[in-house]
């Protein structure tokens, strides 16, 4: 039995619930046992429920694979606006013990409490939306995830190895098949290597794996993959995969198809986010990231249309040895002269088809205080 004087109630979304008075209020936190739950993830689960209210449809089967205290099972029973087949899932006895009481308190009958481990559960059932979101790598569970999917079904992974992928560390050509590199866009090359990895994995077994909504927030990456069937569909993913090339010196940066030395990659290289994905999620008034996640959504719509490799202000500034405008006065300066859009990876991050010597061509005319010639 649960011990309640070990619990503390909490408020998040729509939903009062009982969570381990010990738990995490910020950072990634750390597996130290019982029955984890963190503060701070709070954004990752409110975009989970604005996802599933604008692409699952009533009756889809969603499996919660490590609920953990069950906390984003029993948000999405409440605050979706429709009927969902919900499975919540966690291989500990003590976390379906504290489930159990939470969605007893709520009166969520509906949701299934499932005990097992989340690989054995996704190799016998198949779901509509599957989340993934374990300490550390993903990469043991995504083949079971693939396989699991239904036909244009979702899978949502968080990976909280962000300085593998980065680079920072080692072990991303050894998980996730890929080269990563250390520059100052090296979170966005850490997003394209995992997303790159799970649709290569997913044309192994003849699947298409499309991102609709891919972000670096915090200390973890998150991914929403559609998943697809058929050889010509997952053919035609792969010819999102390709290589970034990064010259330290000049600072000049591509994406392409071709391996050269040097090379992060393989990854994917289209689009990170899916417009008519993004067009049908609505920040909801009750959410405890509101103002965050609005000024985040705007961003992922401009990036749907922008190119891949962004620049960093500040690494503008050091190569040109200037003091820099606030992003916006940049932006709204060069954008009468080419297309910029931000991104959410950097605060001081630009997106551009202009070429860097452009880019740096037009920074110093407008502000390198009479270093105009480049």
């Amino acid at each position: 039995m649960v011990n309640q004087a070990l619990l503390e109630e909490i408020a998040e979304g729509k939903v009062s619930y009982l969570v381990p008075t010990d738990y995490n209020r910020k950072g990634p936190g750390r597996r130290t046992g019982g029955v984890f739950y963190n503060r701070q993830m709070q954004f990752n689960r409110d975009v989970c429920i604005s996802f599933i209210d604008a692409v699952c449809r009533k009756g889809c089967r969603i499996l919660d694979a490590m609920g953990a205290t069950g906390i984003r099972s029993a948000r999405i029973a409440v605050e979706t606006a429709r009927d969902m087949d919900i499975t919540c899932n966690d291989s500990s006895t003590e976390a379906v013990e504290l489930m159990r009481l939470n969605f007893s308190r709520l009166g969520l009958d509906e949701v299934t409490v499932s005990r097992r481990r989340a690989q054995a559960l996704l190799s016998e059932e198949h779901f509509d939306y599957i989340d993934i979101d374990p300490f550390g790598t993903p990469v043991s569970f995504i083949p079971s995830a693939l396989l699991s999917a239904r036909n244009r079904g979702v899978i949502a992974v968080t990976a909280t190895d962000a300085a593998v992928l980065c680079g920072s560390a080692r072990g991303a050509l050894r998980r996730y098949l890929c080269r990563p590199l250390r520059a100052p866009f090296m979170h966005e090359i850490g997003l394209r290597c995992l997303a790159g990895y799970i649709v290569r994995m997913a044309a192994s077994y003849d699947l298409a794996a499309t991102p609709l909504l891919s972000y670096f927030a915090d200390h973890y990456f998150r991914l929403y993959v559609r998943i697809e069937r058929g050889t010509l569909k997952a053919e035609r993913s792969l010819g999102m995969i390709g290589y970034a090339h990064h010259d330290p010196v000049s600072g000049e940066r591509t994406v392409d198809r071709t391996p050269s030395s040097g090379a992060a990659g393989p990854l994917w290289i289209g689009p990170l986010h899916d417009r008519e994905t993004l067009s049908g999620m609505h920040v909801r008034e009750w959410f405890g990231t509101y103002v965050r996640m609005e000024r985040q959504m705007k961003i992922w719509r401009e990036e749907c249309i922008a190119p891949p490799l962004h620049y960093s202000m500040d690494e503008l500034a050091s190569r040109l040895k200037i003091s820099m405008p606030e992003r916006d006065s940049l932006m709204d300066y060069l954008s009468s002269l080419f297309p910029v859009y931000r991104t959410h990876l950097d605060p001081k991050g630009i997106r551009t088809a202009a070429t860097l010597r452009e880019v740096e061509e037009a920074i110093l005319k407008k502000y390198g205080g009479g270093r105009g010639a480049y």
